[in-house]
């Protein structure tokens, strides 16, 4: 095996590159904040980057984004939907089921997700599009205290993630989203010095198979 072969190999080894979590903060306990205040009051779609990736959000009732807007204040973050009786700053059922889409500009997994006001097991669902649904109840909880939930669950660029109250939860129900932590996925991209090196083996290995060749 020549020496520019053997660069080309250690460049397919290389081990993949990948990103550090990212946490996306709507709420803190008391007051909304980060990701929540640039959503607050947002009456169709909007976008937040932290971490380089891009999270786009819209508010539904019933699967319907007209009259819904994202709202967080001092008592959670959620959504004010149209018709009496709206707890505005949970996803509930008063008046329809309350949710809220996202998107990220790219891939990634999606590791955990903080909620507040869970008192059931049949209030959060957390649904994938195209793929898995998760119930979000005492059974996959990995801080009760904190009703923070593990998800592990990978996702692609611009896929739909719907967070919403559960179809069944019992009338009156509701909660309220305090963040979530993803993690993008890798990239097959070497460090520069690492291509560095790895260039300067492969020129040498050419500059080897020419000189080989001449002396044939």
């Amino acid at each position: 095996m020549n020496n520019f072969t053997k660069g080309l190999l250690l460049i397919s080894l290389l081990p993949v590159a990948g990103l550090s979590q990212i946490t996306y903060l709507f709420h803190d306990g008391a007051n909304a904040t980060a990701a929540g205040l640039a959503f607050d009051d947002v009456a169709s779609s909007a976008t937040y980057l932290a971490g380089g990736i891009t999270l786009t959000a819209e508010a539904f009732l019933d699967g319907v984004s007209t009259g819904t807007t994202m709202n967080g204040a001092t008592d959670g973050f959620g959504v004010n939907a149209n018709g009496t009786g709206d707890m505005t700053t949970r996803l509930d059922n008063i008046n329809g089921i309350e949710s809220i889409v996202f998107k990220f500009d790219a891939a990634g997994t999606f590791d955990t997700i903080d909620l507040r006001y869970i008192t059931g097991d049949n209030e959060a669902v957390l649904s994938f599009a195209g793929g898995a649904t998760y119930l979000l109840t005492s059974a996959n909880v990995i801080n009760a205290s904190a009703d923070t939930y593990g998800i592990g669950a990978s996702f692609v660029a611009n896929q739909a993630i719907t967070l919403s109250i559960f179809g069944s939860a019992s009338a009156g129900e509701n909660f309220s989203l305090e963040s979530f932590t993803i993690t993008p996925a890798p990239t097959s991209m070497p460090e520069p010095s690492a291509c560095a090196a790895l260039a300067g083996v492969g020129m040498f290995g050419m500059a080897a198979c020419r000189r080989r060749r001449v002396a044939v």
